[in-house]
C-alpha cells in the first residue's frame, strides 16, 4: 500500500474541519490546509463535504489514534485508531 487514507464522515455545511494525531496532540490539518511539516501527510477533498487524510508510506510509528474534529455549530469528533496499514477502527462521537 503506497498510502493510507483516513476518511471523515460526509459532512454538510461545516465551518471548520481539523485532523489531529491524538497521542502527540499534533494538528495535522485545518480545513483545506496541511499544518504539519511531515511531508508524508496530505489532505484530499474528493467531494465538497469530504476531508480525507492521506499518510504516504505508512509506518509502524503512525499507529495510534487520529481525530477528525468538525465544527458545525457544535463540536463533532470522529476517532479513528490506526492499528496496521490495512486495519482501522472507527469510533464516532
Amino acid at each position: 500500500m503506497d498510502f493510507l487514507e483516513l476518511h471523515s464522515a460526509n459532512i454538510f455545511h461545516s465551518l471548520q474541519v481539523a485532523w489531529v494525531r491524538v497521542d502527540t496532540q499534533t494538528i495535522l490539518t485545518i480545513h483545506n490546509n496541511v499544518i504539519t511539516r511531515n511531508p508524508r501527510i496530505s489532505l484530499a477533498r474528493p467531494g465538497p463535504n469530504q476531508w480525507h487524510l492521506h499518510i504516504q508510506r505508512a509506518q509502524e510509528s503512525d499507529r495510534g489514534w487520529y481525530m477528525c474534529q468538525v465544527m458545525e455549530g457544535c463540536l463533532i469528533i470522529y476517532l479513528i485508531f490506526l492499528k496496521e496499514k490495512s486495519q482501522l477502527t472507527f469510533i464516532n462521537g
